[in-house]
């Protein structure tokens, strides 16, 4: 019996570990103890659910006693919490939730799946395929995809898939989440420094992570990576060991006809739910990495077809003969400019009407930046919410209905700060022949999507 003690456990992340640890073995090997100052909904419901709430809010060095076996640290705790530093006192071996899912799945085979963009869309393609066929593995995933509600699943089984991000570990730790795991199959999606500008003070920074990325595999491991990116090929040059098994991708051959993408394969062409060229690359990502567990590409394609996409990624909400309308979680302009560029090649004969929704949080600063400019000039109508109140209870600075134009640089774009005034503006427009795209740079959006949608396809009708 082990007894693990979360310090953060209110954040997703180890909300969800906790709760798996618990449901997976139903205290045969773990008794679960955490502590948070605040907890919120979502992840206050969860750990009420599964008896793992804190009965008080707050720090408490008592609760961190010679009983416990391990500690777990979010995300966001400080070297100066008081809980951590009871840990260190009483030599507790102390653990980022990354950390613990690497030991946890030392003997395991673990794909990796990193880079600045996809990684997420690629797991949850390799996730569906093996599901298809009935084959369960673990995950960790930054948020849910379709066909499974958890974020995190730890088992007996052989074989983990990680998506693991440039982020640190945590605020105790200076590893990025891609370097804890020592993957035997890595998969790099690609790099964007220009991107990451405002995380890294430096380029050599930014991709000292990949090279620390490159250099844990292990002799004989296997590295799939985008070949398009000429910059992360030269790394991987320099950096690879020759007992490595190179296994570079490119894009998926495909084509579309009538609002719909096929992929072309050796019999002919197979038709599919998700499209744009960022997504044939994703695939040709997760075919290599499902050719590396054992699958052909014939048993590929055979479970590939019912592929819905990844959740909150070009996520279709309605649709009839005249409208479609998607949601897509977007933290970056080049990510925003893939997006439309999809639904233009997807949707040719229809215009596009595109709603961004500006959240009051950090994410804010990644997707307005220089970068933005022209992303949206691929879009018909082009409207942009944000709540000024949020952003002063938030304690973000604000911004101006003019430097939203000037960032994105179209003086044509609609401004509105409040919900009223936006769905005005949706309820009077025509909707024949016309797709609507809402963005966000959250994965929570204070719109109700869900409304708005079927209001608009009533009018669409």
């Amino acid at each position: 019996m082990q007894r693990i003690h979360f310090i953060g456990i209110g954040g997703t992340a180890m909300t969800n570990l906790a709760i798996a640890l618990k449901k997976t073995y139903a205290h045969k090997q773990y008794v679960i103890s955490g502590s948070d100052d605040h907890i919120e909904d979502p992840t206050y419901s969860m750990l009420k659910t599964h008896y793992l709430l804190p009965e008080h809010f707050g720090w408490f060095p008592q609760k961190v006693t010679h009983s416990i076996d391990t500690v777990i640290i979010g995300a966001k705790i400080t070297p100066d919490n008081p809980e951590l530093i009871e840990a260190q006192t009483h030599n507790i071996p102390i653990m980022t939730y990354h950390e613990f899912v690497a030991q946890f799945s030392k003997d395991k085979t673990r794909i990796v799946i990193t880079g600045a963009y996809g990684k997420h869309t690629i797991a949850a393609m390799v996730l569906h395929v093996l599901s298809y066929f009935s084959k369960e593995v673990d995950f960790m995933l930054t948020s849910p995809v379709f066909g499974y509600s958890e974020t995190i699943r730890l088992s007996n089984s052989d074989t983990i898939i990680v998506e693991a991000g440039e982020e640190l570990t945590s605020q105790c730790d200076t590893r990025a989440r891609l370097e804890v795991f020592e993957p035997h199959i890595g998969c790099i999606t690609g790099i964007s420094w220009e991107e990451r500008k405002q995380q890294f003070s430096s380029y050599e920074q930014y991709v000292e992570l990949y090279r620390n990325f490159i250099h844990s595999l292990p002799k004989r491991g296997t590295l799939i990576y985008n070949d398009i990116d000429k910059e992360l090929g030269t790394i991987i040059d320099e950096e690879i060991d020759a007992s490595v098994n190179r296994i570079p991708y490119t894009m998926h051959p495909y084509e579309v006809f009538n609002n719909r993408t096929y992929l072309k394969i050796v019999c002919g062409r197979l038709p599919i739910m998700i499209f744009g060229e960022h997504n044939m690359r994703n695939i040709a990502a997760a075919q290599k990495i499902c050719t590396c567990l054992g699958l052909s590409n014939e048993a590929f394609y055979q479970a590939f077809k019912t592929m819905k996409g990844s959740n909150k990624h070009l996520q279709i909400l309605a649709k009839n003969t005249n409208t479609s309308v998607y949601f897509d979680y977007t933290y970056s302009p080049i990510q925003l400019k893939y997006t439309l560029k999809a639904l233009r090649e997807q949707y040719s004969n229809r215009s596009l009407a595109v709603c961004i929704e500006l959240n009051a949080n950090d994410s804010i600063h990644n997707l307005l930046n220089k970068d933005c400019e022209g992303s949206l000039n691929l879009a018909d109508e082009k409207l942009v919410y944000y709540n000024p109140e949020l952003f002063e209870a938030q304690g973000l600075p604000q911004i101006s209905k003019q430097q939203i134009r000037e960032t994105f640089g179209n003086s044509k774009i609609k401004v509105f700060t409040s919900p009223e005034d936006l769905l005005a503006e949706l309820f009077t427009m025509s909707w024949g022949r016309k797709n609507l795209l809402f963005v966000s740079a959250n994965q929570h959006t204070e719109l109700n999507l869900k409304e708005i949608t079927e209001r608009i396809m009533s009018l669409g009708v």
